[in-house]
């Protein structure tokens, strides 16, 4: 009852996180020349507005060490980031794609486990999220390696269809994780008949 209990939330979590990334690809290849824009004012904002955020938090302690100038320096640079993102977007834009497929391969790499565990239990499917996994990485690994400044929207819709791949990859892995745990389950249960020690035969 527990592991089932526990289960539910993953389980939730990983279809909001696909049905983020396949909104967020969508939105990239059908709206790639506002989606740029929209990218560089989000994470600019975003960027400021902690920056902010973790000033005013700073400046509010009473303790004045030396962690409180480290803390300061760092909401500086922190808004001063999120203003040339906004305001330089070409530029910042490079930045962004980088940072958004170095994570996206971090993310498919822990896809990969789940690769190897199902191929190791024979499970029918593990070969579907191989394929999607290794498509991510290609396509991660284009956006780090081949960025194009003067192709922005076509490397906006790659960054987009790597999204969906791998909000597709998020909606496959609560599926093939449940059947890793009945797969595994049965092992356990297989193991326990086998050392289990033979009843003696009761004479009368």
């Amino acid at each position: 009852m527990q592991s089932v209990k526990n289960q539910k939330p993953s389980t939730v979590g990983y279809i909001l996180f696909a049905l983020t990334f396949i909104a967020l690809g969508v939105c990239f290849i059908a709206f790639s020349p506002q989606a740029v824009d929209i990218m560089c004012y989000f994470v600019g904002g975003v960027t400021v507005l902690a920056g902010a955020v973790n000033a005013v938090l700073t400046l509010a302690n009473k303790s004045r060490g030396a962690g409180f100038f480290i803390k300061i320096l760092l909401c500086i640079f922190s808004i001063a980031c999120g203003v040339a993102t906004i305001v330089s977007k070409e530029q910042a834009l490079e930045y962004i794609v980088f940072a958004a497929a170095f994570l996206l391969i971090i993310d498919s790499s822990f896809k990969l486990q789940t690769v190897i565990r199902c191929r190791s239990l024979k499970l029918p499917l593990w070969w579907a999220i191989f394929g999607l996994t290794v498509a991510c990485y290609i396509g991660e690994a284009f956006l780090i390696k081949f960025y194009a400044p003067s192709f922005v929207q076509g490397m906006v819709g790659l960054l987009g269809l790597v999204l969906i791949l791998d909000g597709a990859l998020n909606a496959l892995t609560p599926i093939l994780l449940s059947a890793v745990e009945r797969e595994a389950a049965k092992a356990r249960n297989q193991i326990k008949i086998k050392i289990q020690p033979d009843q003696p035969s009761q004479e009368k």
